[in-house]
């Protein structure tokens, strides 16, 4: 598809409806379209890798051009520049979970960035730094226990925030590095304990949400049953 096919697509199956309804969630509907996720897949799905295209639709600026282009774009292709340039036009926190999740985690020097960008003041660079960590977390199922470490540190060092587009990304990142196995969810409890002892009141809320989480009886048997399987796998 070419680019004025993507934007005729856009506005023949509008959806000004779903504006109100996204917008009861904090979504940032001042420049969007209202399509669905499906509606977006769908156009993956036809697309498939266009960074080319990609980087016209981000240009493009509306919410749904933006969750496109963070879809089709390749993560191989994506410069260090460009990601930072694309998180820095960020104002809402769907396309900053779209991107992050589909294509910056996903990129060379993931993580690095991730910690880059934990550690900026502004709030969508945090939320971002966080919310890639939180992906790493789930999808490099081959990373070892020691990659996930710089990650606490960071939650340690920058996660305690009062906005709550970070605190939200700061406990994310924390529920899935401590999901693993037994001994990361261990050290991912005793990340937010700090935080409490520390008395910070702007990282209380993710700390207490973490640690509701990684005590939960779901969450343990999860990390039991991974360290159980790595204990075999070395064995076999």
């Amino acid at each position: 598809m070419t680019f004025d096919e993507v934007i005729t697509y856009f506005e023949a199956h509008a959806k000004p409806r779903n504006r109100e309804g996204m917008a009861r969630y904090g979504i940032d509907v001042s420049n969007t379209y209202g399509l669905n996720t499906p509606d977006l897949r769908g156009l993956k799905r036809r697309i498939q890798r266009d960074h080319a295209l990609a980087l016209r639709l981000w240009e493009h600026g509306s919410r749904d051009a933006r969750l496109l282009a963070a879809m089709i774009a390749d993560p191989m292709q994506l410069s260090a520049a460009q990601a930072d340039s694309w998180v820095a036009g960020l104002t809402s926190w769907d396309v900053c979970d779209g991107l992050c999740s589909e294509l910056l985690a996903r990129m060379p020097r993931a993580s690095a960035k991730a910690l880059e960008w934990a550690a900026d003041d502004r709030e969508f660079f945090k939320r971002a730094g966080f919310t890639v960590m939180a992906r790493i977390a789930v999808s490099d199922r081959a990373a070892p226990d020691e990659a996930f470490e710089p990650f606490l540190a960071a939650v340690l060092a920058h996660g305690a925030d009062s906005s709550n587009f970070v605190r939200k990304a700061v406990s994310w990142a924390l529920h899935q590095i401590g999901k693993r196995d037994e001994h990361l969810r261990r050290r991912s409890l005793a990340t937010p304990r700090s935080l409490l002892a520390s008395g910070e009141r702007e990282g209380r809320w993710a700390a207490m949400d973490a640690i509701r989480e990684l005590e939960g009886e779901a969450v343990i048997r999860r990390s039991g049953a991974a360290t159980a399987r790595r204990a075999r796998s070395s064995k076999g």
